[in-house]
């Protein structure tokens, strides 16, 4: 294990060390301070080796440069404002919407039965697919359903119909 060193009143890209903080499972850290005020614990490694610069608001600083005025359809990874969640969602851009996500994307199935009723669904109103494959938004696939327990609903019935068929198929095959 290494010796602490003093680097009390050090620069290190934009960190002033203030000082000793202590010594944990072998590593010695610092207290240190960014040019942009925040005051934050660095290993001594991190920064010695230079792998530790700035809080990270050098590289905040310089994304958000880059990306001023690239949202929507001016970003660089722009997919025509179709995009697929970590859930399985197909989700499309609507900038005018109220009730879209932070970055203004909105479930198209909701879209699709909001088109077909009329109307905006209600936040506790939710969107049942018939055959339970989230990307499938045939107006066809698509219930509408008045709160999540009638979904629920809809989805035992189907387990109860899904058994019900592949019990008859062992039973006639």
């Amino acid at each position: 294990m290494r010796k602490a060193i003093n680097l009390t009143g050090k620069r290190f890209g934009k960190w002033n060390v203030l000082k000793f903080y202590g010594n944990k499972k072998g590593h010695y850290y610092w207290e240190c301070q960014c040019d942009c005020g925040s005051v934050i614990f660095v290993a001594q490694t991190s920064l010695i080796s230079g792998r530790s610069k700035s809080c990270g608001c050098f590289h905040r600083n310089l994304m958000s440069q880059k990306m001023k005025g690239k949202t929507g359809e001016n970003a660089p990874n722009w997919k025509n404002g179709r995009i697929k969640n970590s859930e399985g969602y197909i989700k499309i851009y609507k900038s005018d919407r109220s009730h879209c996500n932070v970055m203004k994307y909105i479930s198209e199935h909701r879209l699709i039965v909001e088109e077909v009723i009329g109307r905006v669904l209600k936040s506790r109103e939710c969107v049942h697919h018939i055959d339970n494959d989230k990307t499938n938004n045939c107006k066809k696939n698509l219930v509408a359903c008045n709160d999540w327990g009638y979904h629920q609903i809809l989805h035992g019935r189907a387990k109860i119909l899904n058994y019900s068929l592949k019990k008859m198929e062992v039973q006639n095959g």
